[in-house]
């Protein structure tokens, strides 16, 4: 079998220990400040709750090769930290990969994301290295609303109309440099109007988190903090945050949402809620095995 599936992502540390050197991986050769370092690095040694991202990933792909039915040979290689790009690529040659299909796991990874992306594939794969064709961003996919319109039933759904039309919602992505993120921003912004008119509603917030970067560099707006101070609501209102940007709960997310943006609700005298990641709802998981396998290697 001379072609494969791959599946990649942003990546993460591993465990506590992998922390340090998977930021400094990061960040190489960026004019980083150092207590911007040093915060990345308490958003993820900070807490118990939680698992660190390549344990999720693991798990999701589990879920997602039960459900090809390809006979097609899996792999797993992220941008950062463990496993890598750079290693499942020398793995795939080994084994006489010649062509792969590529999946994403992020929901809009757009643009100049799925172009690093690629650049990278392209730099591992010189030689001997596969071919790799990327799937397309799959954030404003009918099943990934659904996805996304489930969970955030999950929290809405039993409250009482008047309660629901009253509270405050916003949708959460990972922030990006503005020259980067025009496509992925707009993205967001669709599929953020989409589920608001499929719960009847016209007001929402889209709101950018985990910023990580040159502090002279203009990223996205608003973010997590900006949107909560901007809040026009009355003292006990609800506050629903809905991460539309993430695939799965990984520790990252958890800190920015259940940590810092309860924090700052809470303060205020509202109250917080969040919907689960959608990333491993079955519908979901499902059709991005169909489209993998539908997208030619």
């Amino acid at each position: 079998m001379d072609k494969a599936v791959l599946l990649t992502g942003y990546g993460g540390p591993s465990n506590r220990d992998d922390v340090k050197p998977f930021i400094k991986e990061v960040f190489h050769g960026r004019p980083i400040p150092t207590r911007r370092v040093e915060e990345v690095i308490r958003q993820y040694e900070t807490g118990e709750n939680g698992l660190f991202f390549p344990e999720m990933a693991a798990r999701w792909a589990e879920d997602f090769k039960s459900q090809l039915k390809t006979d097609r040979p899996f792999y797993m290689g992220m941008l950062f930290g463990k496993p890598s790009l750079k290693e499942a690529l020398a793995r795939m040659a080994a084994d006489g990969i010649r062509e792969a299909s590529a999946l994403v796991l992020s929901p809009f990874a757009t643009g100049p994301m799925l172009e690093r992306y690629a650049r990278t594939i392209q730099f591992h794969s010189l030689g001997s290295g596969p071919k790799v064709k990327i799937l397309d961003a799959w954030g404003e996919d009918p099943a990934h609303l659904f996805a996304v319109a489930e969970r955030m039933k999950e929290v809405v759904a039993p409250w009482p109309e008047v309660r629901r039309n009253a509270s405050r919602w916003i949708f959460t992505a990972h922030s990006l440099p503005v020259v980067e993120g025009k496509e992925y921003a707009a993205a967001l912004g669709r599929a953020a109007e989409a589920l608001l008119k499929s719960f009847g509603r016209s007001e929402g917030t889209l709101a950018f988190q985990s910023r990580s970067g040159d502090p002279s560099e203009a990223w996205l707006e608003p973010t997590l903090e900006n949107a909560v101070a901007g809040l026009s609501a009355d003292p006990g209102s609800d506050v629903f945050f809905i991460p539309l940007g993430f695939a799965l709960d990984h520790r990252e997310v958890l800190f920015d949402l259940d940590g810092k943006a309860r924090a700052l609700v809470e303060k205020r005298g509202f109250r917080y809620h969040r919907s689960r990641a959608a990333g491993d709802h079955p519908l979901l998981v499902d059709h991005l095995a169909r489209r993998i396998e539908e997208f030619p290697a």
